[in-house]
């Protein structure tokens, strides 16, 4: 398409008779160079439609085009007003991004961080719209809230299973934890002495970091007992799936980390303090030991928790730059 030929529109361009035109095309492709190209020429190629009286907002809001989304953004309010517009079903845009993603995003893993996704893009749509659209309702007599409780109901369903699946297990680890940790808070490295019942070792640096280190193991896993119990206890429902389940998840899985990491540092120093007479030379080797599962645990686990503290925590930020609370630091 040349520019030429774009400058040429037709008299009556929103009502074009092919069933897709190219910034249509291009929008439900995710093309935005081709999409920059024809609003750099014709701004008002926003009102072009399909057959089925969807414009570009309508097929941006439904394939997840998120930068498409953003450029149309910075179009001039007469333009932006196009957005509010129906399609032959009666659907608004935000009807549009409330039908399901048929394709889960590959950087979220896990039918609860599917559902993640498809609540935030909703929301996200919903701050284009203005509040009388929340209410409108389409052919099937269905607001956009509606549609999106009755098209996500599966997609729930599974995530709460993904959820109950990931929590049983990291509460088996968890728990394992916290009793060899109390165990250990009684068994005393060295030995005690039989009059005073104090330590042998207590002087010694490897024994205080024993108490330490296993004092912490117990207090973390505990905890990450307790927030995993908050989760499997929780009703599961689809609006927590955007914020309090994912957070949860990661303060869970970021005290049985932190459990595991002094578990292990317990036991290096245990070892340290029995064999130390002997063998001097076992003290790299054992460190090196202690560190394995915990490396092994934070290379298979990492992705799972970048990615869920990520998108949690990028969504919180802005939300609270949405709603100004921010705003003092632009001052």
């Amino acid at each position: 398409m040349r520019k030429d030929d774009l400058e040429k529109k037709p008299k009556d361009v929103a009502k074009c008779s092919f069933s897709e035109p190219p910034i249509i095309s291009a929008a439900r492709n995710g093309i935005i160079e081709i999409v920059n190209l024809i609003l750099e020429v014709y701004p008002q190629a926003t009102e072009v439609i399909n057959d089925r009286l969807e414009n570009i907002f309508h097929i941006a809001a439904r394939c997840r085009r998120k930068e498409i989304l953003d450029r149309l953004q910075r179009l001039p309010p007469p333009l932006l007003r196009i957005g509010r517009k129906i399609n032959i079903d009666e659907d608004s845009i935000l009807h549009q991004a409330a039908y399901q993603d048929k394709h889960p995003l590959r950087d979220r893993p896990g039918e609860a961080l599917h559902m993640q996704s498809e609540i935030q893009w909703f929301k996200r749509v919903q701050k284009l719209v203005p509040p009388y659209l929340f209410h409108h309702k389409n052919k099937n007599n269905q607001t956009a809230e509606e549609l999106f409780t009755i098209q996500h109901k599966e997609l729930v369903e599974k995530g709460q299973a993904w959820l109950m699946r990931t929590t049983k297990a990291c509460t088996i680890v968890a728990v394992l934890i916290a009793t060899v940790a109390f165990t250990c808070a009684y068994t005393t490295p060295g030995g005690t002495n039989s009059e005073t019942g104090h330590p042998l070792l207590l002087e010694e640096t490897a024994f205080r970091t024993f108490i330490i280190s296993d004092t912490i193991s117990l207090c973390f896993s505990l905890t990450s007992v307790v927030v995993f119990l908050s989760i499997m206890t929780s009703r599961m429902q689809a609006k927590d799936f955007r914020r309090s389940l994912p957070l949860k998840l990661v303060l869970g899985l970021t005290t049985l980390f932190f459990a595991v990491a002094a578990m292990m540092v317990a036991f290096a120093a245990t070892l340290v303090l029995l064999i130390r007479q002997r063998l001097h030379w076992a003290a790299v080797p054992i460190y090196t030991i202690a560190c394995w599962p915990v490396t092994i645990f934070l290379v298979l686990q990492f992705g799972l928790y970048l990615n869920i503290a990520w998108f949690t925590v990028s969504d919180l930020l802005h939300s609270f730059i949405d709603s100004g609370f921010l705003g003092i630091f632009e001052h």
